[in-house]
């Protein structure tokens, strides 16, 4: 029989655990532009002064400027636009290009010297510079696969093509690495020359009637260096690509077979972890600077899989996606076993640094549920963006946080969500905006305690206060959401520890602190759900990490403390052996 005292401590801990279930993400402001056609915000970065920079494409005429003051932008055929606001709503500056069809941007990164990498993929002749001046390029196909990069200013610094013509080419990632070289991926249909200088690359799909991946490596000054291809039976590409500690370059993306992974004239089959390739699984792989194969998995269910996102963290590299039916979404030797909730279903995985599984949290509905995009802080906390319908339960503990969409008078439609968890992969909290026709997130990036978010809506959208209407009915017009977390603003989490992982726990969970010259002394202590002390280890300022033996530990559920002068945080682990 529990004790007063046990009780009252339990209870204290088991409110401190779910105190951000009560706290809000609340909208600081909301911009909407759009006219007729498609507008769609695509990808959203921030830069190292907090200001947030979008991407998307844009049809007519445009107002992108949220104060009163108005920023046009026109088009005839399908534009690109750039824009950075400050995390107050200015516009601080924006940008088009365009020229003679349809242009699309799927990727922005802003680098640490502040310039802007951006691809997608153009036709027929485009001019990349925002300024008075031109730089043209012309399509050799359908369409070809770019990538260009800009000042922080937004001036223009160079651009660069590939591809062939008798398709679509396509970029969909885009990095750089220490020695400032450019990496960039896509696919291809057929053949094209992947060399954007004078010079000729040509790389050939094998089966002729699908599209395949290819990846180049250019210089810091834009010279070939080299490229090659994966191709199989079916079609392949990369949706997300970066770069390791050791300059190493990793990608993430879907297959439908098992291709030829060696970009050398050499052939080397990934390690598979699915039971069947008919259809899309999702993919992870790893090259050397030079281009040389040093591991791939393939991964996922028994329907179609696919990976949309991709950061590097401290634990290894967190991935996006969506799944249907059921497989094991570790590519390493474990098992994760994800069984769907209907239709598609949203993902996340942690791998480590080997593509080893280190935690996992997948949530869905009988109707489609989307990831499209992910975001991490300074601190490892996670933002994840994309759509949902029908209602859902997005805490992956014993506790619960539903969020529902209504039912309009012309059916159930999708609404726009976020969802926010700690470096761990626990639940803090969820936002899901919309109106009643269709709402998706396709960006997010964070910056502080404000989180932005782009997409698309259509008819009208509303969160708390904020709402708008498009420019045109039933078209989708472009969104900019700026969100205020309180967790992210006040948890003494994100001051005193980055992660605890692995969770569940077999032997030894390792807990990193971001700020450890901050901590002082201070203890780890660990107490079971009756509130009892059953570990406690002291700590100094100069650790980064600690690991706490778990291995004598029963099975169950616990809560971890770090506690000091002045702060105490807590999680739940739970110990599995």
């Amino acid at each position: 029989m529990k004790t007063i005292l046990q009780t009252i401590v339990l209870a204290c801990f088991l409110l401190i655990g779910n105190t951000f279930h009560s706290q809000n993400l609340s909208c600081d402001w909301l911009h909407t532009f759009g006219n007729f056609g498609e507008n769609r915000g695509v990808d959203a970065d921030v830069d190292s002064e907090g200001n947030f920079l979008i991407v998307g494409h844009y049809s007519g005429e445009i107002d992108i400027d949220p104060s009163v003051n108005t920023y046009l932008m026109e088009s005839n055929f399908l534009d690109c636009f750039l824009a950075k606001y400050s995390p107050n709503q200015e516009l601080i500056w924006a940008h088009n290009f365009g020229g003679s069809n349809s242009k699309f941007v799927n990727k922005i990164h802003v680098l640490d010297d502040g310039r802007i990498l951006l691809c997608g993929n153009f036709s027929q002749t485009c001019d990349f510079d925002f300024s008075d001046n031109e730089f043209l390029l012309q399509s050799n196909g359908f369409s070809d696969a770019f990538m260009a990069i800009y000042t922080s200013e937004g001036s223009f610094v160079n651009a660069v093509s590939i591809g062939g013509v008798l398709g679509d080419d396509v970029a969909f990632d885009a990095v750089t690495d220490s020695q400032g070289n450019f990496y960039f991926g896509g696919y291809f249909y057929v053949s094209a020359d992947i060399d954007p200088s004078n010079n000729v690359y040509i790389v050939n799909e094998y089966t002729g009637a699908s599209l395949d991946m290819y990846l180049v490596k250019l210089s810091s000054t834009y010279e070939f260096v080299w490229g090659g291809i994966v191709s199989g039976q079916g079609f392949e590409f990369p949706a997300a690509l970066c770069i390791d500690a050791g300059d190493n370059l990793v990608i993430a993306g879907l297959t439908e077979a098992n291709p030829d992974f060696d970009l050398s004239e050499d052939i080397q089959y990934a390690n598979i972890q699915v039971d069947e390739l008919n259809h899309p699984n999702c993919f992870v792989a790893k090259y050397s600077s030079e281009g040389a194969l040093l591991d791939a998995r393939i991964f996922g269910g028994t329907n179609d899989d696919y990976i949309v996102s991709m950061v590097p963290n401290a634990q290894g590299y967190l991935i996006a996606g969506t799944y249907s039916g059921s497989g094991d979404f570790d590519p390493g030797s474990g098992i994760i076993d994800f069984v769907t909730y209907g239709d598609n279903d949203a993902f996340l995985v942690q791998l480590d640094f080997e593509f080893s599984l280190v935690w996992s949290y997948n949530v869905g509905s009988e109707e489609p549920d989307y990831f499209n995009d992910i975001a991490i802080d300074e601190f490892g906390n996670i933002a994840a963006a994309g759509s949902f319908e029908m209602s859902i339960d997005f805490d992956n503990s014993e506790s619960e946080f539903i969020l529902s969409v209504a039912e309009t008078v012309e059916g159930l439609y999708p609404d726009a969500i976020v969802v926010l968890l700690s470096s761990d992969g626990q639940f803090k909290e969820a936002k899901k905006f919309g109106g009643w026709h269709f709402d998706r997130a396709s960006g997010v990036a964070i910056s502080d305690n404000r989180i932005l978010l782009t997409g698309y809506f259509t008819y009208e959208t509303s969160i708390d206060a904020c709402s708008a209407n498009t420019n045109e009915d039933y078209q989708e017009d472009v969104f900019v959401l700026c969100l205020n977390s309180e967790y992210l603003l006040v948890s003494e989490e994100n001051l005193y520890w980055n992660s605890a992982y692995p969770n569940p726990v077999d032997k030894f969970i390792n807990i990193a602190f971001s700020k450890h010259e901050s901590l002082g002394q201070a203890e780890i202590k660990l107490y079971d759900m009756q509130g009892s002390l059953v570990k406690s280890v002291a700590i100094a300022h100069t650790q980064a990490t600690y690991m706490l033996d778990c291995i004598l530990l029963e099975n169950g559920t616990y809560l971890l403390a770090i506690e000091g002068a002045g702060f105490r945080t807590t999680q739940k682990i739970f110990v599995e052996h």
